[in-house]
């Protein structure tokens, strides 16, 4: 059975934050491959919403890796995996207000 996946409003912003970034000190492509990137780690958490790591001071809170700098937050709600926001894990880990 596969988990419904909710985007919230946050993740959204952090998506569309680093897919600008990528565009104007990268290029479209390496853009247009994060965002692929994206939809395939969360069609895996659809079907296997366990897989990210549980955060120490939040065990609701899970993380998945997305690339070398970005991490996906998401809890659980009833069947729904609720997507929660993009961590730049070069910040200090404090910023991220849901590990």
């Amino acid at each position: 059975m596969a988990f419904e996946i909710e985007w919230t409003e946050p993740v959204l912003q952090d998506l569309k934050a680093i897919v600008c970034y990528l565009e104007s000190e990268w290029s479209e492509t390496i853009a247009d491959k994060f965002v692929e990137l994206i939809k395939e780690r969360v069609k895996d958490l659809s079907k296997y919403p366990y897989i990210g790591m549980a955060s120490g001071n939040s065990p609701a809170i899970r993380s998945i890796k997305i690339s070398k700098h970005n991490r996906l937050c998401y809890r659980f709600e009833g069947d729904t995996v609720v997507l929660l926001n993009i961590f730049d894990t070069r910040q200090h880990p404090d910023k991220n207000l849901y590990s």
